[in-house]
């Protein structure tokens, strides 16, 4: 299963990149065998391919998703690849969000937002189940905004935005 920064590389048209290869894999001898096969080297979690920039990481050996967060992409090889959805990885990045507010989670949450690949009804049916609707409002907010012209915050007003997103709104805010 591809999850992650990979995932949401597949469902953003343009503009979002990630330098690891986030996957969920059994670790046996059978995948250590073809991953050194295959040049990479085992470093913990993580696979590395010396002298690239890029490495897979296989931060779990099974999932258990739910059916709604994945799903299967034919390869121009005629292989079947399982991917998290748009709407999983979002509401991943969400709790993410919710937990710790750093701008890079906020970007990709928006450049999700923005794609054009959510289907925005299991968006929100799967942010009401974990508690997270008003937060997916603001993120449509924010998205909008950007939509309009006015752009991401910059870097050092980033943190203050995010922090503002994840906490509960008082009487009168939005």
């Amino acid at each position: 299963m591809v999850v992650g920064g990979l995932a949401l590389a597949s469902w953003v048209p343009s503009g979002y990149l990630t330098a690891d290869i986030d996957m969920v894999m059994p670790h046996t001898p059978e995948v250590e065998r073809a991953m050194s096969e295959l040049g990479l080297r085992r470093d913990g979690r993580f696979w590395i391919l010396e002298g690239r920039d890029i490495v897979v990481e296989a931060p779990v050996s099974v999932l258990n998703p739910d059916p709604a967060g994945f799903e299967e992409l034919a390869l121009p090889s005629g292989r079947v690849v399982i991917v998290q959805s748009p709407e999983g990885v979002l509401l991943v990045r969400m709790e993410e969000l919710a937990g710790v507010p750093v701008s890079d989670v906020f970007e990709q949450c928006l450049y999700l937002i923005g794609s054009g690949t959510l289907n925005d009804q299991k968006a929100d049916e799967m942010a009401q189940r974990q508690g997270l609707s008003d937060l997916l409002r603001r993120l449509r907010d924010k998205a909008g905004n950007v939509d309009k012209g006015v752009g991401l915050p910059e870097a050092w007003e980033i943190e203050e935005t995010v922090t503002s997103l994840v906490r509960p709104c008082g009487p009168g805010e939005a």
